[in-house]
Formats: structure tokens, sequence, C-alpha cells
């Protein structure tokens, strides 16, 4: 004898079936959620197909799985600086490190990374930083774990970051290109890539390079020293960090430069480095480094303090640029060259100029005095050169001979040449 079907008041509860109880037919349990009799018996009424299919729902609740989000382009990951939880207000700032107080000459790294949300590859086009002390080097790491240097020579972009893929970006701050020591630096660097929500990156770095004694100025710079006489700067050194350092004695000096220390006779706390390049350097450039040894008050050695000197030994009375280029101006050829004189106070006079070869008659030359003195010699005179009507197949090739009313530098040459005709 079958047995009748329950009904509702036949269930655990009096009340009716709710759609959400896990008795009810509709519930999201499906007949896994029946109780025995009645399942039975509708399972017995259901065709194979309706009946396969209400099995393999039977478990099924409502749908786990969660939209995509949408693609944001290159997206932070790591390297920022959190919310400080102690600070009220305080907010997260991806694209910020601090490094703090740091000895000046430290090199510095700290890497920023994010993540290529896009369904295609992110391309940055650039990395640029405000200062010069800091470089930009940038990384591509796949999710297979295989890295890409960025190309600063590409035409195309620095870097190219695949789907997935991880962008790690490198600030390199070399702290001895910080001139202003023992002070607040804020260093940033600007990208650009082709992901419309993530056209522009800007990450900064703060620091504060300390350093125990400065200079004024931050480098002995001589300019143009002539061979003859070289060149000398005084440079005053003072005390700025908390470590109370005393310059004792120099360690080092460049090739041909001569260097002292010696006391301040307006301040205890500051010194004078007398910083010499002496006479007859070879012409070209000449520098380096300065080692001072250093002490604390209690005597112990400190670190080295070093100082750049540099200077460009030249003539003593130079021409610039070094020869005459003959160029096609106006319907004829024209070019001007400077002849100066680097040592301190001298002046010149510019007598006559020869051209050489002599034959050579339609070449013009005119020497000018360069804010000429009362008796009409100056430091700088410009030569002005100038052919008129140049004749057809001669060759403007030659010397230029200056006479000058100079003891030591009677004359000077200056070779001239053709480079465009009209």
């Amino acid at each position: 004898m079958n047995r009748p079907l329950p009904t509702a008041t036949d269930s655990p509860s009096s009340e009716p079936l709710s759609p959400h109880s896990p008795h009810s037919p509709h519930s999201p349990r499906g007949l896994a959620g029946l109780v025995p009799e009645l399942r039975s018996a509708l399972i017995a009424c259901l065709p194979a197909g309706l009946l396969a299919g209400a099995l393999l729902c039977g478990g099924c609740g409502p749908s786990s799985s969660v939209p995509d989000r949408e693609p944001a382009g290159l997206v932070f990951v790591a390297g920022g600086t959190p919310a400080d939880p102690q600070i009220e207000g305080s907010r997260a700032r991806p694209g910020f490190h601090d490094f703090g107080e740091v000895p000046q000459g430290s090199v510095l790294e700290h890497a920023f990374e994010f993540v290529n949300t896009e369904s295609l590859p992110v391309t940055v086009q650039r990395a640029s930083a405000s200062c010069s002390c800091t470089i930009p080097l940038v990384e591509a790491i796949t999710l297979d774990g295989q890295r890409i240097e960025g190309d600063t020579s590409d035409p195309n972009g620095l870097i190219q970051v695949p789907p997935g893929a991880t962008l790690r970006v490198v600030l390199r701050i070399d702290t001895a290109v910080v001139h202003e020591a023992n002070r607040d630096k804020l260093v940033t660097v600007r990208m650009v890539t082709d992901a419309p929500k993530s056209a522009f990156i800007s990450l900064e770095a703060h620091l504060i390079a300390v350093r125990d004694l400065t200079a004024v100025p931050d480098v002995a710079d001589l300019g143009s020293a002539p061979a003859s006489i070289g060149g000398t700067m005084d440079v005053s050194i003072g005390r700025a960090g908390p470590a109370r350092l005393t310059p004792v004695e120099v360690l080092e000096a460049p090739e041909g430069w001569v260097v002292s220390l010696g006391a301040d006779p307006r301040s205890l706390d500051h010194w004078v480095m007398t910083t010499t390049l002496s006479p007859g350097h070879d012409e070209g450039f000449a520098g380096g480094l300065v080692r001072l040894s250093t002490q604390d008050d209690a005597g112990d050695a400190g670190p080295p303090f070093e100082f750049p000197v540099r200077a460009l030994v030249v003539p003593d009375i130079q021409v610039s640029p070094p020869n005459v280029a003959l160029r096609a101006f106006e319907g004829g050829l024209q070019h001007e060259v400077r002849i100066v004189s680097h040592l301190p106070g001298h002046h010149f006079r510019v007598d006559a100029v020869e051209v050489l070869p002599l034959d050579l008659v339609d070449v013009e030359v005119e020497a000018v005095p360069v804010r000429p003195t009362a008796s009409g010699s100056a430091s700088a005179w410009d030569l002005r050169v100038r052919v008129a009507s140049p004749r057809p197949g001669i060759e403007y090739e030659g010397r230029l001979l200056a006479q000058l009313d100079d003891a030591q530098y009677p004359s000077i040459e200056i070779p001239f040449v053709t480079v465009s005709r009209p």
C-alpha cells in the first residue's frame, strides 16, 4: 500500500513552508532539501531529463563567481608609505618613500612595484627625474618569472609591461650630487604610459643628506686657468652636523694641485682651505677630489671629508673657435673668430693680419678690439674675415698670421677653410 503524501501539517513546523525553508521545493538546496517521502514521490514523477538537471542543481547555491574588476592600467602594489595608525587622519601614500637622514655621499635605492591590470601590454614611454642625482631604473617581471629590462634607447618606449606582469621602478639616488646638505630634499620621478587610466604616474622620495662639515663654495671651480700661471681659490669649511667634526690634515689632492688647511681667525668652528692649481699643467681638464682627515671632540677619527676641485687649463692667449670656417653669406663668404687673453689684467694690440698664401688678395680681415682701453689695447679682439665676391674655381684655404704687440706672444697663426659657397 502506497504511503500518502505528507501535508503541510505533517512538516516539522505548523507554519506554511517558506520558499526559503530547507524543506521547500523552491529552496536553493533543490531536491536535496525535501523530506525523504516527498522527494521520493517527486523523483518518481519527473522525466529523466528534468531529473538529471534537478539532481545536478540540488547542491547549487547562489553563484560564487565575482565579476572581474574593471582594468585600471598600472596599479601600485608595493613600495609606498602606509597610513600611520598613530596619527589621526593619516593616509597611505603609495607613490612616496621617505629615506630620512642619510650620510651625504651614500647611494640610495628604493623600489616601487605596479601590476598591469589591462588585457593588453602597457608601454612606459618615458620616466624623468627632477634632479640629476636620481636615475629611474625600470624592469618588468612576467607571470612566469621572466625579467625584461627597460631600454632608454628604444624609440617605441622605455619598456612594455605584458598583461598581469609586475613593473618594478627603482629610484637610485646618489647623494654626493645633492649639493644642499642638511636640508630637506624631495625628488620626483614622472612616468608617462599609454594606459588611459594610468597615463601619468608620479613617484616621490624625501631625504636629508647629512654632512657634518660644509664648504663654501661647494666646489672650487677655477674656470679657465692660464697654463703659465694656474689659479687659486680659498674655501671656507665649517661645522654643520651633530658630530662636531674637525678637519685635521690633507690626505690626498689631485695631480697638479696644492692644498693647505688653516684655522679661520674669525670663528672657532670654521677653517680655510686654500686650493691651488700649479703652473705648467697640461691643457684640458684638471681636477678631482681633495680628501681631508677629521676627528671629533673626543679625538677619535671621523670619516674623511671630500671636496671637489676643477679647472680648465687653457693657453694664455687663445683663439675661439680655433679656425676660420668661411660660409656663404649675402653672396660672399664670411666668418669671425676671437683672440682672447686669459692672463689677469693682460691687454694687447693686433697690429696687422697677413693672409697666406699671398695670392688670396680678395680675403679681407678686420681686427676689432672688445672693450678697448684708452690706449686702444684690449684683452680680446674679434677677427672678421670676409670674401665679398668669391672667384670661381678658387679654393679659399690658408692661414691668417696675426701680429701682436706682445713680447711673449708676438704672433698667432689661425687656419681658414671654406665650408660652403654661395
